[in-house]
């Protein structure tokens, strides 16, 4: 593998392999990779038609709910306000890279009820919405298992994007893992950075390659991923299929958690 052209380090590598491999051995019975839809942010995947911005919200995350097998759980979906970019002089407005949560993920002290917020900028970019959602849906299906004595909290989060691209989501969440945008007028100049999720771009990349892999495929449709991903994805597919061993270790893992006991 030393001529391997590579996208991640070698332990990072590992730690994708590990946990997708725990995730499978936990979560398989009930949604096996080999049956999981990858869903792309391309025509066919979501439709949205409501009339008011938290309608179209609640379209978006029912539809969400739906790829990850969770549509007849009950979520209260709340929409929050964060800081919009301001001005720095005539000619400049800012927006800070980090300035609030995407979205949180928490139960009702009083119920015990999942509640899921979002940024309500966020329907604006429904990719990012996307995003979001599957992220804090994964939070609500990981918590069905015990957390594993090795999950600390740090790690839980990483964990929690690879369980979205374990539910299908990988390609929404490297697309929206950075953004950067720039916007012009006679009398204004802006820009505006956001980052979103945990994991970094090339790891999502790597663990899509790797999703896919499992399922014994290698291609997505290029125009689904951002064009500056597009190059790194294929590196990304060839280290993977350089781990011929590790990925016929999780196929067959996902295999056996589809057999009856």
């Amino acid at each position: 593998m030393s001529g391997t052209p590579k996208l991640v380090d070698t332990r990072t590598a590992q730690w994708v392999i590990d946990r997708l491999g725990w995730i499978i051995e936990t979560f398989g019975p009930e949604k096996p990779i080999a049956s999981t839809e990858l869903v792309l942010p391309l025509p066919g995947y979501f439709s949205f038609d409501a009339d008011t911005p938290e309608a179209r919200a609640e379209q978006i995350f029912r539809r969400t709910a739906v790829y990850c097998g969770v549509a007849d759980w009950e979520v209260d979906l709340t929409p929050f306000d964060r800081n919009r970019p301001h001005e720095v002089g005539t000619f400049w407005h800012l927006r800070p890279a980090a300035d609030a949560p995407a979205g949180t993920f928490s139960l009702s002290p009083d119920s015990n009820r999942p509640q899921i917020s979002y940024a309500s900028d966020l329907i604006e970019t429904p990719v990012v919405l996307i995003a979001t959602f599957a992220h804090e849906i994964s939070h609500l299906v990981l918590m069905t298992r015990e957390r594993p004595d090795w999950m600390g909290e740090a790690e839980e989060e990483l964990v929690t994007d690879l369980f979205a691209v374990y539910l299908g989501f990988g390609v929404f969440l490297a697309n929206s893992a950075f953004q950067f945008d720039q916007s012009s007028s006679f009398d204004r100049q802006g820009w505006s950075s956001s980052r979103l999720g945990y994991l970094s771009e090339d790891t999502l990349l790597f663990a899509i390659a790797m999703f896919l892999a499992v399922q014994r495929q290698s291609e997505i449709e290029v125009t689904a991923l951002k064009p500056g991903l597009r190059k790194r994805f294929d590196k990304a597919r060839k280290q993977v299929a350089a781990l011929s061993t590790e990925v016929t270790e999780l196929r067959n893992l996902d295999a056996a958690a589809q057999r009856p006991d």
